[in-house]
């Protein structure tokens, strides 16, 4: 089974233990690199076996568009999903560009949105409960 591949990046330490120890119970979704550092990010991204399809970063809507614009340039069509500063809610960026307000940032939503096939027609994904 092909695996999501992700890395999590400026992350607070609290908040990134809890999306690793949560992603980290889903054989299909693998965590490719993490860093507390944001031009660390940008090393993974180049750096050997850095074929990643999602970035989890912490930031705000103003600055999604320095770190889209760097990460375009490495990577084609890549997805980062923001996190807000106080871990509330989130946001999918398809950096072609688009936006998609995911709402309520939960623990199934984040699952959901990395599992979301990125051709999707703009709906939000909807909620799988594993076990």
């Amino acid at each position: 089974m092909p695996r999501t591949r992700v890395v999590i990046a400026e992350v607070p330490a609290l908040l990134r233990d809890i999306i690793t120890g949560w992603l980290g119970r889903f054989q299909d979704i693998e965590i490719a690199g993490e860093t507390s550092v944001r031009d660390d990010l940008f090393d993974l991204l180049e750096g050997p076996g850095a074929d990643v399809d999602i970035v989890i970063v912490a930031c705000s809507d103003d600055e999604v568009s320095e770190i889209g614009d760097r990460i375009l340039a490495r990577r084609p069509q890549p997805r980062v999903l923001a996190i807000t500063d106080d871990a509330r809610r989130a946001f999918l960026y398809e950096l072609c560009p688009r936006k998609v307000a995911l709402g309520e940032a939960s623990a199934d939503r984040l699952v959901s949105v990395i599992r979301s096939d990125r051709r999707a027609s703009g709906s939000l994904p909807s909620i799988e409960h594993d076990a």
